[in-house]
């Protein structure tokens, strides 16, 4: 949850508190008028939640693409490192007894 949408979710706690006073008064139209208010301002948090949630998920596809390249690297030094960092020829072909001889 962003500031914004604490803002606004703290303002239509506040505005129903009113409403609920105006409703213990009497004052039915201004009441109502506060209703409305409060859908108002729900819809507004409706829609921050919902842009809240779309840029979190295109965060989140961000991070993974950038864990997962850092993984590959981290994979391939490990096994470097488990192989002794040994460099592996494989363009060469027969042994090496007999000299080999190299296969683009």
């Amino acid at each position: 949850m962003n500031k914004k949408m604490r803002e606004l979710r703290q303002e239509i706690v506040n505005k129903k508190v009113e409403a609920r006073q105006l409703a213990d008064e009497n004052k039915i139209t201004e009441a109502k008028a506060m209703l409305e208010e409060i859908k108002s301002l729900e819809e507004r948090y409706d829609i921050e939640a919902a842009l809240f949630e779309e840029e979190k998920q295109i965060d989140d596809e961000v991070k993974n693409k950038d864990n997962k390249k850092e993984k590959d690297s981290v994979k391939e030094f490990a096994n470097a490192a488990r192989n002794g960092f040994k460099v592996n020829n494989k363009m060469n072909e027969g042994t090496p007894l007999d000299g080999g001889y190299t296969v683009p």
